[in-house]
């Protein structure tokens, strides 16, 4: 509506325009989880997987998020303390694993801050963290941070839009891949998450 006056400003033009723009972002985001969920459903059972290298995976998607990193003055450091990263995996659903976690990494986190992610593992599995120095988990929520439609009450003072299905969906992921998914946190420290990963049949 702003946008139809005839004598706004240049400087008004921007603001709405950056309005628009991070509703459109907003949205985007709310209609991914919902579609991911309608398509794993709330138990996902693995299928269409291949080996892939965890690694390579995860390093796009932190080039994804080139921009968003910009935006809070952020940087990710990528580590890999294991030779072979590869797994066996559906690329589609692990990806949005890894989108989740390190969404919230960046919404989550100080402005300036780094967030680290690293891949290690053994011969039978991989671990994948994701560590913040952010606003952390509040220990009353602890326990339910996994749950459908579940936001710390610290998260969405933070960062107000959200459907708190991020993690619920990446556990259901996880879990169908029979792997682990569990963080540590401290409020107003920062948070780690850890993926385990079983390697799977190498072919």
């Amino acid at each position: 509506d702003g946008l139809r006056d005839k004598d706004v400003s240049r400087d008004k033009i921007n603001e709405i325009s950056a309005i628009i723009a991070k509703s459109q972002k907003d949205i985007v985001a709310i209609v991914s989880d919902l579609v991911t969920l309608s398509e794993i459903g709330f138990r996902y059972k693995k299928e269409n997987d291949k080996p892939l290298d965890i690694f390579e995976l995860v390093k796009k998607v932190t080039e994804a998020f080139s921009n968003s990193l910009k935006i809070k003055n952020t940087r990710i450091t990528l580590s890999k303390s294991v030779e072979d990263s590869v797994a066996t995996i559906n690329e589609f659903t692990i990806r949005k694993v890894f989108e989740n976690l390190i969404d919230n990494a960046i919404g989550y986190s100080n402005i300036g801050s780094e967030i680290f992610v690293d891949v290690s593992g053994t011969e039978s599995t991989l671990i994948i963290k994701v560590s913040d120095k952010g606003i952390g988990i509040p220990e009353p929520d602890k326990d339910s941070i996994f749950q459908q439609f579940y936001r710390a009450r610290n998260a969405v003072a933070k960062k107000n839009v959200g459907t708190g299905l991020g993690l619920f969906i990446s556990k259901s992921i996880i879990d169908g891949h029979g792997g682990r998914i569990w963080f540590e946190s401290k409020e107003n420290v920062g948070t780690t998450f850890f993926v385990q990963i079983p390697r799977g049949s190498q072919g």
